[in-house]
């Protein structure tokens, strides 16, 4: 393993997505967007030397003792950034946020423990100044001033005594006190980066009305782009059981022929459509921001930092009426990221510096950390799954020699769509019928809407992290997982359903004209090895599985080691792992965190949650990650529809 894990962001880019990044180039030339490259990025905080491990971006903003969530400027989990100069000025303030608090109790505990005759010495130096007062004010300015001649101890303030003290300690004893204090607590810098190499941010001071005509029009172009390619219900999907509202309800925004609708015409689409005006008022937020992003996304991205709820509704004056107008913020945030603009640039002025600055903001947590713990993840990637990379990185490889069939290809374009593959797996022979076929859940989905799901989770969830190398054998195997599912539900055998994918995926591989090898591997991956996944993962039985998959693996993978080597351990760990993967991507699929295409009702929406309680609250942009839970954390919630204040 001498080499270093390489992931798909590095290693190419989807021709599909060619015009994409092109708007994105555009909006960058013209100022709209700014490079993470071109700008620096570090955090400044105050720690404490007893932290064991290094400080770390949650994605909740759940940062220990970081103080700095900027809930004054944000309201929603945001990472300030700026210069390495003016991250310093943070870290030291951020100390002297920690220390102040100790150094006021000193001298108020002094004041409180005062004996008698410090007291009385106080009370005479308050008089005293209260008689100053008094006399200098004359006969009209004495109205709200204490008369001496009624002044007593119940009249004296702490504050003001402990105000003295402070002016009066002796510099030496000062500093020898903030030493004491500061004990154990130190100034930390961070270097800020993003797991997305095409990751900028946008410049909420860019004003395209400066711009010349002919790139206005560039201008205008690349926004309409960029918003193409987040539909409504992709940015925002609906719940499971609202899904059949969808097409009514847009017919009824086109109706209008207008670029935004406001919340009194909610009533008039719920009335028209029969819909449920929760799901009216989705989907018509989530089309008002689709076409803010065509025509102002700085708008968006402000807005979404400054409200914590999913749907806002901002005020407008039109024609001298006013107007309340919902924006979906959930779109919001996937139209972001698909546009990879993780946070914003913008100029604030700063309680903390007592000055203006121009930090950058992130808002997209999930792909955003200090650059010692992503260099850490990267490494422990690749100590976990890069001896398979050996191990499998030509089995596909070798069978696109033997093999014509399109399918073979696209598995190793690393940014191939789900909806791609599927289609394309059932143009093999014999496998139309069986990819368009009740997939034998109570849900009703297609085999072929289920295995794109499951793609889709692998997509969100893994492919970016993974060495390029292990990409095509997931994909492979996610295609094969469920292919006897079909016979078994027409059968009534569906407690033999494994058995039927095994046969079904093993006649299916062989078609495609993959090596034995890749066939084997799949074969396990799907049978065995995920039924033994799932036993370690969600049923508890981890002893006597992890035995079983650890000789499973050893079977599984001595016969791609030519030269006889053994097995090693860190392989049976990382098959274990790819067969883990294939169990919560499958598993996943029967959660509100899980998207579906559906060309019937033609819309995507979110699962239903049956597996809910087996995965945690997802923290990302879009609500979309999916992570089995652990024992001490909630698990997801059942609706994970956007929320209107």
């Amino acid at each position: 393993m001498s080499e270093s894990l390489q992931t798909r962001t590095e290693h190419s880019r989807s021709l599909e997505d060619a015009e994409k990044f092109q708007a994105i180039q555009t909006l960058t030339e013209l100022g709209l967007l700014v490079s993470l490259a071109e700008v620096e990025l570090w955090h400044g905080r105050a720690g404490t030397k007893d932290e064991q491990e290094e400080w770390a971006v949650d994605p909740s903003f759940a940062n220990g003792s970081n103080d700095s969530g900027n809930l004054n400027v944000n309201n929603r989990p945001t990472l300030y950034t700026d210069e390495e100069s003016v991250a310093r000025d943070f870290a030291v303030e951020r100390m002297r946020d920690r220390i102040g608090p100790k150094y006021d109790r000193v001298f108020s505990e002094r004041v409180k423990n005062y004996t008698p005759e410090q007291r009385q010495e106080w009370f005479e130096r308050e008089k005293q100044r209260v008689q100053k007062a008094w006399d200098n004010a004359g006969e009209g300015g004495r109205d709200f001033l204490h008369d001496p001649d009624t002044y007593s101890p119940r009249d004296m303030h702490t504050w003001s005594e402990e105000r003295r003290l402070k002016q009066e300690m002796p510099e030496e004893e000062r500093r020898a006190l903030l030493a004491s204090l500061s004990e154990g607590i130190r100034g930390e810098l961070h270097e800020i980066i993003t797991a997305d190499s095409d990751a900028t941010v946008l410049d909420l001071e860019f004003d395209a009305s400066k711009l010349e005509e002919a790139d206005s029009a560039r201008y205008k172009e690349a926004l309409r782009i960029l918003a193409r390619q987040t539909p409504i219900t992709e940015g925002s999907p609906v719940r499971f059981g609202d899904r059949h509202s969808v097409a009514s309800i847009t017919e009824a925004i086109k109706k209008r022929k207008r670029l935004l609708l406001f919340s009194s015409e909610i009533d008039e689409i719920t009335q028209e459509t029969g819909a449920d005006e929760q799901v009216v008022l989705q989907i018509v937020s989530g089309y008002n921001a689709l076409n803010y992003a065509r025509i102002k996304p700085a708008y968006l991205a402000h807005r979404l930092i400054k409200h914590a709820e999913d749907i806002f509704v901002d005020n407008l004056e039109i024609e001298g009426k006013k107007e309340e107008l919902p924006i979906n913020l959930e779109y919001v945030q996937r139209y972001l990221r698909n546009a990879h603009i993780v946070g914003v640039r913008q100029r604030v002025s700063s309680a903390t510096l007592n000055r203006s600055i121009t930090p950058v903001s992130f808002f997209d947590l999930e792909k955003t950390n200090t650059k010692r713990t992503l260099a850490a993840e990267r490494v422990a990637t690749w100590q976990r799954l890069g001896s398979m990379t050996t191990v499998l990185g030509g089995v596909i490889e070798d069978s696109r020699n033997v093999s014509e069939k399109p399918l073979l290809n696209i598995l190793t374009d690393m940014h191939a769509k789900p909806q791609a593959l599927v289609e394309l797996a059932s143009q093999v022979e014999g496998y139309d019928h069986i990819f368009n076929a009740d997939a034998g859940n109570w849900e009703g989905f297609t085999l072929a809407e289920h295995t794109e799901t499951v793609l889709r989770n692998f997509d969100e969830n893994y492919a970016d992290k993974l060495p390029v190398e292990l990409i095509a054998p997931m994909r492979l195997a996610i295609l094969a997982h469920d292919l006897g599912k079909p016979q078994a539900v027409s059968e009534g055998t569906k407690h033999q359903e494994k058995e039927h994918n095994i046969i079904q995926a093993g006649d299916f591989l062989a078609k495609l004209g993959i090596s034995e090898e890749a066939k084997n591997l799949t074969l396990a991956i799907i049978g065995d090895g995920a039924q033994l996944a799932y036993q370690i993962n969600i049923r508890g039985d981890r002893d006597r599985a992890k035995v079983a998959m650890k000789e499973l693996a050893r079977r599984t993978l001595q016969p791609l080691h030519s030269d006889g080597e053994l097995v090693s351990e860190a392989e049976v760990e990382a098959f274990s792992e790819m067969c883990t993967m294939l169990q919560v991507c499958d598993g996943g699929a029967y959660t509100s965190m899980a998207i579906t295409r559906s060309k019937t009702v033609g819309a995507r929406y979110r699962n239903a949650p049956s597996f809910n309680r087996s995965f945690s609250q997802p923290l990302g942009l879009g609500k979309r990650t999916i992570k089995l839970r652990s024992v001490d954390e909630e698990p997801a919630a059942h609706d994970l529809t956007p929320k209107s204040s």
